[in-house]
């Protein structure tokens, strides 16, 4: 990246935000002070254990003294053109945007970020509109009462000379019915208020959940040692209602995660096997989805990298999730047919090892594997859950799956696996 050269520059800018003196720095990382001027001043170029010195004692990641926050910006603008396949973009020239422009490329990232939000949203309440039982049923009890008013209206329109008995059980039952459609509107217009609040919040409930854990990293070193999940719920920001009996349920799940599988002896498994989930697994003697689960919660650390999660059941409605920066997680409703999870659950017990690209070029390695329910009962339906890991890897060679976020938000229009023929 061609913002790489300012290093030295960022360097510097962050040494004088620490109140930190040149002849100091260059003291606790051990070279002289007029090597760090030089590096200083972009006049040496730098990298591997004075690198990673500088960064630790300065309190930074490596990366944001190479490329500072322009590599988010960068990945921000790319992500926006491949939202925008019809309109030529020049890519190339992006670093150079970038400098010129730091304002408007910022501006550009951000609504960009917006529209997708946007997009989703609308997805997710399109899908709803289309498949919610409850609306449809609404619906379909609306015109049934209006039907049978009309109907009932016409007779008594049109038979002048009908007998008071029956004229009073026509209007006993357009009375009847007109109340039901009322009571049905107003539970119509409740629960599209409902809806609005949730989707205007995120879900409601679910984003509640998410915000639980995502304020905590998830990573919870109270349940890694005695104490039990229902002590955390004194948290301030513990959620209420229905929240607190999902996180209640995922809380517990964690600890019996910790106490099979310990801190230590995973971090142990690690350092003898690398970040490889199947041999993690098989040194732990845990089925792999579990794994896969425990790796995702583990706490931040230089010794392994940063892991997402997804997990979804047998309909592919998602159940459990760790988002990861650059890979789009849906809240609720479908996600992308050709994410590795989806795959698992045609092959239960087969695990899959794949890389896979995004629409804005990310690549990541994913782990999944789809796991069956053991059950003692004859002719039983199957249970199945499909968990997936993902990590960012850097590397523009490596053969990729090309995937999307959710079809009716995604910008590969020449997807075999498309659902909608156009995005929202």
């Amino acid at each position: 990246m061609k913002n790489e050269g300012q290093t030295g520059s960022r360097i510097r800018e962050r040494r004088i935000d620490l109140g930190l003196r040149q002849g100091d720095l260059a003291l606790k990382v051990g070279i002289s002070p007029a090597y760090l001027n030089l590096i200083e001043h972009n006049k040496r170029r730098i990298g591997g254990k004075l690198l990673v010195s500088l960064a630790a004692t300065l309190a930074v990641e490596p990366i944001a003294l190479t490329q500072g926050g322009a590599a988010a910006v960068v990945a921000g603008l790319k992500n926006a053109a491949s939202n925008a396949p019809q309109i030529d973009v020049e890519e190339a020239n992006v670093d150079q945007f970038l400098s010129r422009f730091p304002g408007w490329a910022a501006l550009i990232e951000q609504q960009s970020d917006q529209l997708t939000e946007m997009e989703r949203r609308v997805a997710l309440m399109s899908d709803r509109l289309a498949h919610d039982p409850v609306l449809s049923e609404s619906l379909h009890e609306v015109l049934t009462a209006v039907t049978s008013i009309r109907s009932t209206a016409s007779i008594l329109a049109q038979t002048p000379d009908i007998d008071r008995d029956w004229q009073r059980r026509f209007q006993t039952n357009v009375f009847e019915d007109s109340a039901r459609l009322a009571d049905t509107a107003q539970s119509l217009v409740s629960y599209f208020e409902t809806m609005a609040t949730e989707n205007h919040e995120g879900a409601g409930t679910g984003a509640t959940v998410e915000a639980f854990f995502a304020k905590n990293n998830y990573h919870f070193p109270e349940l890694e040692n005695d104490t039990e999940p229902q002590n955390l719920q004194t948290q301030e920001d513990f959620p209420s209602g229905a929240g607190a009996e999902i996180v209640q349920k995922r809380l517990k799940d964690y600890k019996a995660d910790a106490t099979d599988m310990p801190l230590a002896k995973v971090q142990n498994a690690i350092a003898s096997h690398g970040f490889n989930p199947a041999a993690i697994a098989q040194y732990l003697q845990q089925p792999l989805g579990r794994v896969l689960v425990r790796l995702s919660n583990l706490p931040n650390s230089e010794s392994y990298p940063d892991v997402g999660l997804i997990r979804c059941d047998l309909s592919g409605s998602i159940i459990l999730r760790k988002p990861i920066e650059g890979f789009a997680l849906p809240l609720t409703g479908a996600a992308c047919p050709l994410w590795p999870m989806y795959q698992a659950l045609a092959q239960p017990g087969l695990p899959l090892a794949q890389i896979v690209e995004t629409p804005s070029g990310a690549k990541f390695q994913c782990y999944a594997v789809a796991e069956v329910a053991p059950t003692p009962l004859f002719n039983a339906p199957l249970v199945v859950t499909s968990t997936m890991i993902m990590m960012k890897i850097d590397d523009d060679f490596a053969e990729a799956t090309p995937i999307g976020p959710t079809c009716q938000i995604c910008p590969r229009s020449d997807c075999r696996a498309r659902r909608y023929s156009t995005s929202v």
